[in-house]
């Protein structure tokens, strides 16, 4: 329930269009690095932020831009996020998907050459 999310919207391909998300191949990485502690420039790892519940006692959803403490890796031959956990938001009583955002690098593939990769970096929203 809701461990698994796909992005649908908000890349830019930089002047390639993107028809689907079946173009992009996710990275594990940001576009943005930093310093590590040897001295040496790393990307950053990729960010959710979003309306979601953060499992506490109470269903009470964080704020529109919360950013999300749990584990998650990225499914790069299919596409997907995978969170540790299902994250969800209340919507009154019931459950309900989670409003998210992922910031992450990806590549664009042009959609008439399969086998050419265009290593573009930017942000995905909408997992």
């Amino acid at each position: 329930m809701w461990r698994w999310y796909r992005p649908s919207g908000g890349w830019d391909g930089d002047g390639v269009q993107i028809y689907d998300y079946t173009q992009l191949e996710l990275l594990d990485t940001l576009v943005e690095t930093d310093v590590d502690p040897d001295g040496i420039y790393r990307p950053l790892p990729p960010v959710v932020t979003g309306e979601y519940w953060p499992l506490c006692d109470h269903p009470i959803n964080t704020s529109t831009s919360g950013i999300h403490a749990g584990h998650f890796r990225v499914l790069k031959d299919i596409g997907v996020i995978e969170f540790e956990y299902p994250v969800i938001k209340w919507d009154g009583d019931a459950p309900d998907e989670a409003d998210l955002n992922v910031y992450i690098a990806y590549r664009v593939r042009k959609p008439a050459e399969d086998d050419v990769v265009v290593l573009l970096a930017g942000n995905l929203a909408h997992p």
